[in-house]
């Protein structure tokens, strides 16, 4: 998985039998030891037709939650995030990535990312429970040997190395790859049923391939502030994010960990509203940032354009 050279360490072209990209996840209250476990052992997911494949999967925690998730597996690399403070908060002045939330998390995976120099990383969250190969409404070119419906999409089971596999395709990589920021895919839903497109410009989140090299040169990373929908914020920033509708992800609620302290909806909410039915109080906005002001069609429905690859 790596190599040295006279600049250090860093993470070599994959070989065979090996998964394409190495595999990144922010985790925060759920190790093994936690009320909820987070679904970090990929192991099941990484095999191609024949056999196991060898993979990297690096877990960024906080320094509180070390010890929990080094004994949680022996799947995955522990990333101990940095104990002093490393952002002026612009409402609760310095910060430390132990009260951060997942934007620090997020924005520390892609500084080492850039440090071990991989041209991609592979961004995978706790929550994701399985992958569908999704077979398009008239589909003319499916890719799970399943026939197309006229009215309604088809779903066929599929590893995550099959998801890799396709990502790495070397006509993609060499090609397409190179102009997108952020590629990625959408989450099993309803709507999904209906799905005709292969690709189009949406958020993606979750799961998704990130052009490390790219964001590198043009300065873009996670907001560390962001405690919440830093995705979101950051495809804004990118912009040249894209969607692929031939795979969809399952995930799974949790009710603890990760980002559940700042849902309304949780027990142990941190930021809740009060006395203002219809916004948020100024400590949730610059905690979720600049992006909460814009309107949720802009937050959350498609942006415009398609790609055609």
């Amino acid at each position: 998985m790596f190599s040295e050279d006279e600049w250090g360490m860093f993470a070599r072209p994959a070989k065979c039998g090996e998964a394409a990209f190495p595999v990144l996840t922010p985790s925060s209250g759920r190790s093994a030891i936690d009320e909820e476990v987070g679904l970090l052992d990929i192991t099941p997911g990484m095999v191609d037709e024949t056999s196991p494949l060898k993979f990297l999967q690096i877990v960024a925690v906080k320094p509180s939650e070390v010890e929990n998730y080094r004994m949680s597996s022996p799947f995955f690399v522990v990333m101990e995030l940095p104990t002093e403070c490393t952002v002026n908060h612009p409402c609760y002045g310095k910060q430390r990535p132990e009260d951060l939330g997942i934007g620090c998390a997020r924005h520390w995976m892609v500084r080492l990312a850039a440090a071990l120099r991989m041209t991609y990383a592979f961004f995978l969250d706790d929550t994701v429970r399985s992958w569908r190969g999704v077979t398009l409404v008239e589909d003319t070119q499916s890719l799970f040997g399943v026939p197309p419906d006229s009215t309604r999409a088809r779903f066929t089971p599929v590893p995550l190395a099959r998801v890799m596999s396709y990502l790495a395709e070397p006509k993609f990589l060499t090609e397409d790859m190179p102009a997108f920021a952020s590629f990625g895919f959408a989450r099993m839903a309803p709507e999904f049923l209906a799905v005709r497109r292969a690709f189009c410009r949406a958020h993606v989140y979750s799961g998704y391939l990130l052009n490390i090299s790219k964001i590198e040169k043009e300065r873009l990373n996670f907001k560390q502030e962001q405690f919440i929908w830093e995705d979101l914020v950051f495809n804004l920033d990118c912009h040249d994010v894209v969607r692929s509708n031939r795979f969809a992800m399952v995930k799974v609620p949790f009710s603890s960990g990760g980002c559940s302290a700042q849902l309304a909806r949780s027990d142990k909410a941190t930021f809740v509203r009060v006395g203002r039915p219809m916004g948020v109080e100024p400590a949730a906005r610059a905690c979720l940032g600049p992006a909460f002001g814009h309107s949720a069609s802009r937050r959350l429905s498609r942006l415009k354009g398609f790609y055609t690859r």
